[in-house]
């Protein structure tokens, strides 16, 4: 496999892997075949989804490719966000399951995932997100189930935002 390829502003050779030129500062076009595959998926791929309720396969399929990601041992956690007549709820999705004597972790998870939502939703510091129910990862298109995993949710066990401080940026 060649490891140098010709930037395409400059034509000076760059590795294979090189995003932006180190010569002239270019970012370089993305994979072909990449961009093809994105192509396909349109607004009207969108509304079939919607219609068809068959977002629970992006769900799974996406549940698939974390477990991967773990599998290499880069364990990914995916914020998600959904809008709601009372604003944006956030959840997550994370491939390991959290065991009860991890309690800081799912805290830390929950206040992250609290943290995302205000962020989405542009409320005031300090106000608590509404708490709802974490759910598990779905299997097979079942429905979530009620969990103490590091599943998807939409919200946190318990509001994990009180007693903790904002930094002022947010």
């Amino acid at each position: 496999m060649p490891t140098q390829k010709v930037c395409s502003f400059c034509k000076e050779n760059i590795g294979v892997a090189t995003k932006t030129c180190k010569h002239c500062g270019t970012k370089q076009p993305a994979k072909e075949r990449l961009e093809k595959k994105k192509e396909k998926f349109t607004a009207e791929w969108k509304e079939r989804q919607k219609k068809n309720c068959s977002i629970n396969k992006v769900y799974d399929a996406t549940n698939l490719l974390l477990h991967k990601w773990n599998l290499l041992e880069r364990h990914p956690v995916l914020f998600l966000s959904k809008k709601t007549k009372n604003g944006i709820v956030a959840e997550f999705l994370c491939p390991r399951d959290i065991e009860a004597e991890e309690e800081e972790v799912e805290d830390s998870l929950a206040t992250m995932q609290q943290i995302y939502e205000k962020l989405l939703n542009g409320h005031d510091r300090g106000t608590p997100s509404p708490a709802g129910r974490v759910m598990g990862p779905t299997s097979g298109g079942e429905g979530g189930r009620e969990s103490k995993s590091c599943g998807w949710g939409t919200a946190s066990p318990k509001s994990a935002l009180e007693g903790t401080r904002l930094p002022k940026s947010l």
